[in-house]
This record gives structure tokens, sequence and C-alpha cells, in this order.
């Protein structure tokens, strides 16, 4: 498995997060 440094970096610690941060990409 590919490790990408980026989804590390930037991945949300909480389901909450998760969702907060597909509601924004989605109103882009």
């Amino acid at each position: 498995m590919l490790e990408i440094p980026w989804v590390e970096k930037y991945r949300p610690k909480n389901f909450d997060d998760i969702v907060s941060q597909n509601i924004a990409i989605n109103n882009l």
C-alpha cells in the first residue's frame, strides 16, 4: 500500500471532521 504524506497530514481526527470536509468540498 502506498503511503501518501498529504493524506496523513490532512486526515480528519474524527468522523465529524470528515463530514465537514466533505461538505466543504461539495460546496466548492
